[in-house]
């Protein structure tokens, strides 16, 4: 369960990680012509709204973006998404883990709970 919860957290030697997934789905979709100081700017932007998502689950919503899979209603693979765009498909991506976990949780204090009652 601590793998679990450890992949589920974040901390600030991931924000490298995270950068390198928005450069590589800015550079793939993103308008080459801009100046690189507003790319730079942009990149701070999507990694302040990211900064609670696991770096993992960065890098598979930007390829998931990039394919142009498991995509909301609205959402035009065509284009760089915005960064909320981003966090909800991460988010969606982690769901699954987090539902185990709480499972996983809940399982753990019950055995507990039980273990003491006996």
């Amino acid at each position: 369960m601590g793998e679990l919860a450890a992949a589920l957290s974040t901390d600030g030697g991931e924000d490298a990680a995270r950068a390198t997934s928005i450069v590589r789905l800015q550079s793939a979709l993103g308008n080459p012509v801009i100046p690189e100081s507003f790319a730079e700017i942009r990149s701070g932007v999507y990694l302040d709204a990211l900064a609670d998502i696991p770096a993992w689950a960065v890098e598979a919503a930007a390829m998931r973006w990039i394919r142009g899979a498991a995509l909301f209603e609205g959402d035009n693979p065509l284009f760089v998404p915005k960064p909320v765009q981003l966090i909800r498909l991460a988010r969606a991506i982690m769901e699954p883990l987090e539902n185990q976990a709480s499972r996983l949780t809940f399982l753990a204090a019950t055995a507990e709970k039980d273990a003491a009652a006996a």
